[in-house]
């Protein structure tokens, strides 16, 4: 994965970096081509755009597994490490989704099913952990609103 969260990625972090999926994201129109824009002011924190001709593509919103400071390490399958060209678990880059607060529950992040990404390509998949005990809503902000 990477160092501490606060630590700079390089300049693909302070301008982004270009994703292309070996598959599509479920429920983003078919879209393979993302754009991974940093938020400014807080570390870890993207945004997942799609590319498209009018720039106007489905978003989401991606955190570095690190900056959530969960102790998140999840066992990558196999697969993964091959569908994004070989290259060592280790070396590769794990986005959560995050899940919006909104009137129905506080912020969560979907450790269910990661974005992993092989920061030497641009590589990107999304994989569910099948049999894992990983949630795919956790509840990042508590009923009392502290995180």
């Amino acid at each position: 994965m990477s160092g501490a969260p606060d630590e700079p990625r390089g300049a693909e972090d302070r301008d982004g970096a270009d994703l292309r999926f070996v598959e599509p994201l479920p429920g983003l129109g078919g879209h393979t081509r993302f754009r991974l824009t940093p938020i400014p002011g807080v570390p870890g924190l993207h945004a997942l755009r799609a590319v498209t001709d009018d720039g106007d593509g489905p978003r989401l919103f991606v955190a570095d597994a690190p900056a959530l400071r969960l102790g998140y390490e999840p066992d990558l399958p196999a697969f993964a490490c091959e569908l994004l060209g070989g290259g060592d678990a280790s070396s590769l880059r794990v986005l959560v989704v995050l899940h919006p607060a909104d009137e129905d529950g506080p912020l969560t992040a979907n450790l269910f099913a990661p974005i992993v990404v092989d920061p030497a390509t641009g590589a990107a998949l999304q994989v569910l952990l099948e049999g894992s005990p990983w949630p795919l809503r956790l509840p990042l902000i508590d009923e009392g609103g502290a995180s």
